[in-house]
């Protein structure tokens, strides 16, 4: 019976211990929600907040670009639509520059990363204020190191 019961107690203290060790199997990790006039986001393991603008590109109606920066590390994010709002799209492979595309760019204080996957939303864009999500796969550039960026989010961002 005493061995019973320490198998027992073996296979009780082995179950939590699995179940508390297990690693979350989604790279893009939680929602980071911002504030009005903000990004929210965590790039690797450096999660970052702040004030950002948006501006359109070229003069042209459908390309977005999204600048934000803190300290030497900067992100850009632009989005290739058809002007309609809500929008969304994943990253293709390459800069495509093609309608319903987008591109990150990454910028660490040293290295350009670019995102390989992942995808960006615009869901609001009430009296020119910018709301919307993104989270994405960054490679280095001439590189074949990766990391994500989290599920991130941007609020109410003004045009410049």
């Amino acid at each position: 019976m005493k061995n019973l019961m320490l198998l027992f107690v073996l296979f009780l203290g082995t179950s939590v211990v699995l179940s508390c060790d297990k690693d979350d199997d989604d790279p893009y990790g939680n929602n980071c929600e911002a504030t009005a006039g903000a990004i929210c986001t965590t790039v690797g393991s450096d999660a970052m907040s702040g004030p950002a603008i948006w501006r359109r590109i070229d003069g042209s109606p459908n390309r977005f670009r999204i600048d934000f920066q803190s300290g030497a590390k900067n992100i850009e994010i632009d989005m290739y639509s058809n002007d309609t709002i809500p929008y969304s799209n994943s990253f293709p492979a390459g800069d495509t520059r093609a309608a319903g595309t987008s591109v990150i760019t990454y910028f660490d204080g040293t290295d350009e990363w670019k995102a390989t996957e992942g995808d960006a939303s615009i869901d609001d864009r009430a009296n020119d204020l910018l709301t919307g999500r993104f989270q994405g796969k960054l490679t280095k550039v001439g590189g074949t190191e990766t990391m994500y960026i989290k599920a991130s989010s941007f609020k109410q961002l003004p045009k410049n």
